[in-house]
């Protein structure tokens, strides 16, 4: 998890950011759409938003760009 609630400086409208970090790309593929679904569902069922993020371990570990920096500093595994 990342983002506001991570940092632990959300209020209560603020979504739930969460990487999900997989095994490689072809992984990514094949379980994206389902993931989603069950994302779907929980934010409907708890009146939220959740935002997932699909990765690979190679991408969080290596890459500079800010995004993945950002995720590596603050970011709490779940």
């Amino acid at each position: 998890m990342f983002g506001s609630r991570a940092r632990g400086d959300a209020d209560p409208e603020s979504d739930f950011d969460v990487l999900v970090v997989l095994v490689n790309e072809e992984t990514i593929r094949d379980n994206k759409e389902p993931a989603n679904d069950i994302i779907c569902e929980l934010s409907l069922t708890y009146d939220t938003v959740v935002s997932c993020i699909f990765t690979t371990p190679a991408k969080l570990e290596r890459s500079g760009m800010p995004f993945y920096r950002n995720v590596r500093q603050e970011g709490v595994p779940i």
